[in-house]
């Protein structure tokens, strides 16, 4: 692809393969836990799917900010909530609501600390604050943490690239260096934690300002040939699975990894890479990781109470994946169809609306 091409292109089908990439790798943390003697879930290190998600939103949440305002001169604030707030609150209130039903209706061994520990985490859960709330034995929403990094780096990042920073130049400065800041920060212990994730959304920002610019879009293009795009996701395969790179992986360096391989699906050539990235199955999965990643845990939890499979088992471990995604699929398929659909649609007429009727690039956002 090249630049023009790419300014042209309005849907990332690859995009959407790395999303369910990004899903099916969390979902073995937690389908692992009722397998923790399986060989392979520690090895894919599935926890690794959440910073793909990060610096997947930096990107997409970027170029349609950055395209926004070449295209209208300006950027509406006002429009871009509408949209986040309807792609992302409806559902994620409902779960709210259906884990705090869950929680207080059964009679479990566990049930008293599960309701103790729910009843001290709404207040976090409801203003997306989920990630400073303390670990539990019982932790129940525990995933929403992410959603609160995500909704602050939504509230902060679009005023001040787009209504204190004036030009594109400044922009990439300022998101190399927030990730560079931010990422060493936390690898030297400070703001240990956090500070890794908002440097992979940070990554994702300068990856999508540096992709807009034709003179920095010529010099990632290797990224997208055949053999650039089997440089990237080989070393990202390697770096995912080798005890070698855990302090890559557990550091924001994996958010350049991530962003190679990001690259690599957003402006690559066909390859074999990114006809499986693009594939039915993939774009499937990808467009509904959003409900797949607010349920699955309740679906894992369903299919550990059942006992259907014996625990310490390679064949368990695999059917117990392939039936939790199975039933988690058909649960998000339901809420896709009726309240995430429905709903973005519904934000991208009423922002449309607020903009007087301008058409907002239909990038879809993570």
């Amino acid at each position: 692809m090249d630049y023009e091409a790419y300014k042209l292109t309005r849907r990332f089908p690859g995009l959407d393969g790395l999303r369910a990439i990004a899903v099916l790798l969390v979902m073995t943390v937690h389908t692992g836990e009722a397998h923790a003697d399986f060989f392979l879930w520690p090895m894919l290190n599935g926890q690794m799917g959440v910073p793909i998600f990060f610096v997947l939103s930096g990107f997409l949440i970027t170029t349609l900010l950055v395209r926004e305002r070449e295209s209208s001169g300006r950027v509406s604030l006002k429009a871009f909530y509408v949209r986040r707030v309807m792609r992302l609150a409806p559902l994620y209130y409902l779960t709210i609501c259906v884990y705090t039903l869950l929680v207080f209706a059964p009679n479990l061994p566990e049930a008293l600390e599960r309701r103790a520990d729910m009843m001290r985490k709404i207040p976090f859960l409801v203003t997306y604050m989920s990630e400073y709330v303390p670990l539990t034995k019982y932790p129940v929403f525990g995933q929403a943490w992410s959603l609160g990094i995500e909704e602050k780096f939504y509230l902060a990042w679009p005023t001040f690239a787009f209504v204190l920073l004036s030009s594109n130049k400044s922009r990439i400065v300022a998101a190399i260096g927030l990730s560079i800041v931010l990422g060493a920060s936390s690898f030297l212990g400070v703001f240990e934690v956090f500070g890794k994730y908002y440097a992979e959304l940070f990554v994702g920002c300068a990856l999508a300002l540096a992709l807009n610019d034709r003179r920095s879009f010529e010099r990632l293009a290797f990224l997208g040939t055949r053999v650039g795009q089997t440089i990237a996701f080989v070393v990202a395969i390697l770096v995912q699975v080798l005890p070698v790179f855990a302090v890559v992986r557990s550091s924001a360096l994996y958010g350049i990894v991530a962003g190679g391989i990001i690259a690599s699906a957003a402006i690559g050539e066909r390859s074999i890479w990114l006809t499986v990235l693009r594939s039915r199955v993939m774009v499937y999965i990808g467009q509904r990781s959003y409900a797949l990643y607010l349920i699955h845990v309740l679906i894992v939890h369903v299919v550990v109470r059942a006992r259907i499979f014996p625990a310490h088992t390679t064949p368990a471990a695999l059917a117990s994946f392939a039936v939790t995604l199975g039933l988690a699929l058909v649960v998000a398929e339901g809420l896709y169809r009726l309240i995430e659909g429905p709903c973005i649609r519904r934000g991208h007429a009423w922002s449309s609306a607020l903009q007087a009727r301008r058409p907002v690039p239909e990038i879809a956002p993570g």
